[in-house]
This record gives C-alpha cells, sequence and structure tokens, in this order.
C-alpha cells in the first residue's frame, strides 16, 4: 500500500508487469521492495488523459492482488483460485484479495487509499514492528558507538607506550606523561593475582577505559612492575596525559590522520 500510495500520489502508475512476482522483492528485514519502476513509462509513454492514468492505477491494484493471489496459493498443490485463499487464510483477507482482483470495476479498492483503509488495524502492528525495529537499531548502534571509543582509546595508548623511537629519544616512551601511560597500561591489561597468574577480567579493562574516557576523578593507584615506583592519579589525568602524548605523535607524523 505505501509503495502503491508514492507512485500514485505522483501521480504516476507503476504498471502491472512491475507487480509480477518475478519484479518484486521481499527483503532480510521484512520489506517489500518493487523492481524496474518505470521501464514501463519509457517504453509505453506517458498516459493520454487523467482517465487513461485511472485505468492504469486500477491495473497496478489488480496486479497487487494477482500478487497476493499466487502466494497465498504457493505451496497447495493447486492452481492460484479464491476457494483455496477462503479455505486456508482469514475471511478479511479473502475479501481483501476478492476486491483487488475487481479493483478494474471501480469499486471501494479501486484506490491506494481504500487499500490503506482496508490495512487500517494492521498498519498499525507494522509500525509498532517497525519501531520496535528502530529501537533495536538504536541499541546495536549504542554499543557499536561505545566499542569504537575503547578501541580508539586502546589503540592510542599502544601508539603511545613502549615506543622504541622517538626523533631519537629512545627513552621517550618512559618519561614524562608516557611514563604515567605505561603503568595505567599495566593497570588496565596486564593485572595479576596473589600467585602471580595473569587476571584476564574483561569487566575491569572495560570500566577503566570507559572512566579514561569520561574523565572521571576518581582516583587510582599505578605500580611499576618492580614496585619501585608508585603513582596516585586519577582517570581525568591519564586521559590528559593521553591526549597530550598522542597528538605530539599526531604533530610529527607523515601518515593521513
Amino acid at each position: 500500500a505505501s509503495a502503491l500510495g508514492a507512485v500514485h500520489s505522483a501521480p504516476l502508475a507503476c504498471h502491472a508487469a512491475c507487480l509480477s512476482p518475478s519484479k518484486v522483492l521481499l527483503t532480510s528485514t521484512g520489506r517489500i521492495r518493487v523492481g524496474s519502476l518505470g521501464a514501463g513509462q519509457v517504453l509505453a509513454g506517458p498516459p493520454a488523459s487523467r482517465d487513461d492514468l485511472l485505468q492504469l492505477q486500477r491495473a497496478d491494484l489488480m496486479a497487487v492482488g494477482h500478487l497476493m493471489l499466487a502466494l497465498a496459493c504457493t505451496g497447495s498443490g493447486r492452481a492460484p483460485s479464491m476457494d483455496v485463499v477462503a479455505a486456508q487464510y482469514s475471511g478479511d483477507f479473502a475479501r481483501i484479495v476478492s476486491f483487488l482482483l475487481q479493483a478494474a470495476e471501480g469499486n471501494h479498492m479501486s484506490s491506494w487509499r481504500g487499500l490503506a483503509a482496508a490495512l487500517g488495524e494492521r498498519l498499525f502492528s507494522a509500525f509498532d514492528a517497525s519501531q520496535t525495529y528502530g529501537d533495536v537499531l538504536l541499541g546495536e548502534l549504542a554499543t557499536e558507538v561505545d566499542n569504537g571509543r575503547l578501541l580508539r582509546l586502546a589503540a592510542r595508548l599502544s601508539a603511545v607506550t613502549e615506543r622504541p623511537d622517538h626523533q631519537g629519544d629512545p627513552h621517550w616512551s618512559e618519561t614524562g606523561d608516557r611514563y604515567l601511560l605505561k603503568l595505567f597500561r599495566d593497570y588496565v591489561f596486564h593485572q595479576m593475582d596473589e600467585s602471580g597468574s595473569p587476571v584476564l577480567d574483561w569487566g575491569h579493562i572495560v570500566e577503566c577505559l570507559n572512566k579514561v574516557d569520561a574523565g572521571v576523578s576518581e582516583q587510582i593507584m599505578l605500580l611499576s612492575r618492580d614496585e619501585g615506583s608508585m603513582l596516585v592519579v586519577t582517570y581525568g589525568d591519564v586521559a590528559r596525559c593521553l591526549a597530550t602524548a598522542y597528538q605530539e605523535l599526531q604533530s610529527r607524523s607523515k601518515v593521513p590522520r
């Protein structure tokens, strides 16, 4: 109904050939898409009068009826007929198909508005399903945005920490703000338990990176691997140090950012 409404309101016609089963596609999201639109207008030319356009539009509705009839009878082992539809589907569906097949006679379903009115109750269900699907997509998008932020932080941290050489200084990554970032990298990714076994806590990793991204003022204690150095900093301090160090690298990078 929406496809016919868009075309007929133009005002144009789809042409019945464009509404045959070979030209109508059902996508993975449950959307119906009509192909080859416009081919009929190119081959046949524009309608000569408004009455001709009206007949073409009614032919579109009849083509939709034939399409629904063919799909409804698929797999029944019988030729498409209203008897099969009436026996296997609801009375409302059978009436809609029947009226569409007789659209050329000028009944109440001889325009796309009549078809939309007949589908009124079900349009609410379709709209609700569309809204739900949109909510799911927004949730997935929010998840991917979060993943992108954390990946960017982890990539920048890896680019700065323990860099072998920068501007001829092999100790660049071991001094100043970079040393703090090295200790923070160990705090996030290289945790050890009392027995010296590695701790792979994804919750800890995600929480720390999220707090750095938000610049949280919560304090953490960072220890060097030999426990000879200890720093007490905030996640906001780590975020500022990372931004400064990465910006320094960017300013001398020859690769497009």
